[in-house]
C-alpha cells in the first residue's frame, strides 16, 4: 500500500509542481515583470525598492531644480534691469555736470534720477512667490525700505542655499546689502539722494562723488550677476548628473523586475509540455483493489 501512495503522491506532485511554474511564467508573460511578490525574488524585491527610493529622491531633486532655476532666471533678469538703471544714472548725472548746464536741465536729471532710485529699489525688493530675492535668509522681509527717512536694510548676510543634486548647491536669495553697499560707507541709495542734491544745487564735487558711488554699484551688480550665471550653470551640470542617475538607477531596476519575455514564453512552454505529460502519466496509472491489498 506504501508503494501505491507514494506513486499517486509522484504524480500529484508532479502536476502541481508543472501547474505552479506554467502559472508563474504566464504571469510574467502577461504583465512583463519578473517580480510580481516579494516571493518570487526576496533579493531582488530589496533591490527593487533601494532603486524606487533613489527615483523618488531624484523626482525630488527635479521638483528642486525647476523652482530654483525659476527664481534664477528672474534673479537674472532683475540685474539686467539694475545693470540697465546703473548705465542710465551714470549718463543722466554726467550730463548734469558742467558750468553751461542749465537750472531747468539739472532739475530734469534730478527727477530722472528719482525715478531710477526708486526703479533700483524696486529691482531689489523684487519677489518669487512671495519671498524677497535679495534679503538674505529674511525673505519675508523687503531688502530695503525708507525708516525715519533714512534708507535701510531689512534683510541679512545669508544666502538661502538648495541642493539641486546631490553635492551641489545654488543661492536662491541674495544679500541685497553686497550689492546695494558692499564695502562702501553708505548704500546705493543714500549715496543717489546725495547726487540728486549735488545735480539740483550744481554741486561738482557732490556729482563726482555721486558718479563714483554708481560705478561702484554697477561693479558690484556685474559681480552679482556673474555669480547668479554660475549657479545656472551648477544648475545646468547638477540636472544632466541627476538625468545621467536616472538612467543608470532605472536600467538597475529594469534588471531585477522586467521579465526576460523570450525566457518567458520558453518556461511556460515547457511547464505546458510538463504538465500536460503529468497529467497523461496520472491518467495511464491504473490502481485496483489488489494494489491497495499489497
Amino acid at each position: 500500500m506504501r508503494i501505491t501512495f507514494n506513486r499517486l503522491n509522484a504524480n500529484l506532485s508532479a502536476i502541481n509542481t508543472a501547474a505552479e511554474q506554467m502559472a508563474r511564467a504566464k504571469q510574467q508573460v502577461e504583465t512583463g515583470r519578473r517580480i510580481n511578490v516579494p516571493s518570487d525574488d526576496p533579493a531582488g524585491t530589496r533591490r527593487s525598492i533601494e532603486a524606487r527610493a533613489e527615483l523618488g529622491r531624484l523626482d525630488a531633486y527635479d521638483r528642486t531644480a525647476d523652482s530654483v532655476n525659476a527664481r534664477l532666471t528672474l534673479m537674472d533678469t532683475v540685474l539686467n534691469d539694475v545693470v540697465d538703471q546703473l548705465t542710465e544714472g551714470l549718463t543722466t548725472a554726467t550730463s548734469a555736470r558742467g558750468t553751461a548746464v542749465t537750472q531747468s536741465t539739472r532739475d530734469a536729471a534730478a527727477a530722472k534720477l528719482e525715478g531710477i532710485r526708486n526703479a533700483l529699489v524696486s529691482d531689489l525688493n523684487t519677489t518669487f512667490r512671495g519671498t524677497y530675492l535679495f534679503s538674505g535668509s529674511e525673505a519675508s522681509t523687503p531688502a530695503y525700505t525708507q525708516v525715519a527717512g533714512v534708507w535701510t536694510y531689512g534683510g541679512d548676510t545669508t544666502a538661502v542655499m538648495a541642493e539641486t543634486a546631490p553635492g551641489r548647491n545654488s543661492a536662491i536669495t541674495r544679500d541685497g546689502s553686497a550689492l546695494a553697499q558692499g564695502t562702501d560707507a553708505a548704500n546705493l541709495f543714500t549715496e543717489m539722494d546725495l547726487l540728486i542734491t549735488a545735480v539740483q544745487t550744481g554741486d561738482d564735487a557732490g556729482m563726482a562723488a555721486g558718479i563714483q558711488a554708481i560705478e561702484r554699484a554697477f561693479a558690484r551688480a556685474t559681480g552679482t550677476q556673474t555669480r547668479v550665471g554660475l549657479d545656472m550653470q551648477t544648475l545646468d551640470e547638477g540636472q544632466l548628473q541627476v538625468q545621467a542617475d536616472r538612467i543608470a538607477t532605472k536600467a538597475n531596476l529594469s534588471k531585477d523586475e522586467d521579465a526576460n519575455m523570450a525566457q518567458a514564453i520558453t518556461d511556460m512552454t515547457q511547464a505546458d509540455t510538463a504538465y500536460r505529460a503529468a497529467l497523461q502519466a496520472a491518467s495511464l496509472q491504473k490502481v485496483s483493489l489488489l494494489d491497495f491489498l499489497r
